[in-house]
């Protein structure tokens, strides 16, 4: 069996450990993740989107499925969802949480050059899905997720400037967001 791109392992390791429990997507806490599903909400305006319209919303890295079960419990109405998940447990227990109008395939948005084409996404989201990818690697996903979203996406990241000297944040990287939205322009 070939050995998991560098990216994964860590999400890999943990489910390993932690199965498809919550301890497995890495996050620090729950309260921090949900504070970053919400900026995500804010950033794509979705309140907004999704009263105008249902949308079509792909979250890549879906984990658990936490990101739908919170814009269920927020009441943001989407015509449907679909989860990627490259780890098994996770997308496992994603799908057995059977979120109405979510599917959850199993897939590697980096090494697929066609996924998020394929699924013909309103909106795609990252949560935390992107902070153990190199820079370049970042770049190439990013692209991809813009050229095949219909509106837009919306991701977060650990960045440079909040970085406290000496802070370990391993497996994750911070990525200098100045640098990253010039780019992005």
């Amino acid at each position: 069996m070939p050995r998991p791109p560098a990216y994964l392992r860590p999400y890999l390791d943990a489910a390993d450990i932690h199965g498809g429990r919550f301890e497995a997507t890495l996050w620090r806490s729950r309260a921090f993740q949900e504070r970053r599903f919400e900026v995500l909400v804010e950033i794509a305006d979705l309140d907004r989107r999704s009263a105008e319209r249902p949308l079509r919303i792909v979250d890549a890295g879906a984990g658990r499925g936490d990101f739908a079960a919170f814009l269920k419990a927020r009441g943001v109405p989407i015509e449907s969802g679909v989860g990627i998940e490259a780890v098994e447990p996770l997308r496992s227990a994603a799908a057995r949480r059977r979120q109405r109008g979510w599917t959850y395939i199993a897939g590697d948005f980096l090494r697929e050059r066609d996924l998020f084409a394929r699924l013909e996404p309103d909106l795609i989201f990252f949560s935390g899905s992107l902070n153990t990818f190199p820079i370049a690697s970042l770049r190439r996903v990013v692209l991809r997720a813009f050229e095949a979203a219909r509106i837009g996406i919306a991701f977060n990241m650990l960045s440079t400037s909040g970085a406290r000297r000496g802070e370990r944040t391993a497996p994750a990287r911070r990525v200098d967001p100045l640098a990253l939205l010039a780019w992005a322009l």
